[in-house]
């Protein structure tokens, strides 16, 4: 059962959680490039439900795998800040949604309506990047 689940949390890092990046990106060149905002808004609608489902397996893979393990990771205090840091991602990745569902409805079609997302999409980037140093490193 740990190596299902670890297969999986490995999977739902790369694939989910790494999906961050790839919005923060789309949103950057959205901006940047000035393409229609309506369509850059969709993409960012379709990809985002990917990296939510990615969060959801990590927080339920990374709870097998303790429970699979005796809860040997309960006491450490780098299993518990990531499981708050994917908490935390959740959160952002619902006011993104959001953000993007209220872009869809305004008639003003303006690149730069997509800075208030890319600043989600960074703060999601930078905690998937906290949550990746805490799991390399185990600190405490």
């Amino acid at each position: 059962m740990y190596s299902v689940a670890l297969s999986i949390h490995v999977l739902a890092a790369v694939f989910g959680a790494g999906q961050v990046l790839a919005l923060f990106l789309v949103a950057v060149a959205g901006r940047r490039l000035a393409l229609p905002t309506a369509s850059t808004v969709r993409l960012l609608q379709r990809l985002l439900p990917l990296a939510a489902r990615g969060f959801v397996a990590l927080f339920v893979s990374g709870a097998i795998l303790d429970f699979s393990s005796g809860r040997a990771f309960d006491h450490a205090l780098w299993f518990r800040m990531s499981a708050l840091l994917l908490l935390a991602l959740g959160i952002l990745a619902g006011l993104a949604a959001r953000e993007l569902r209220r872009q869809s409805r305004l008639a003003v079609s303006s690149p730069s309506a997509l800075r208030g997302v890319e600043r989600i999409f960074v703060g999601m980037s930078l905690l998937v990047g906290a949550a990746v140093v805490l799991m390399a490193v185990k600190p405490w």
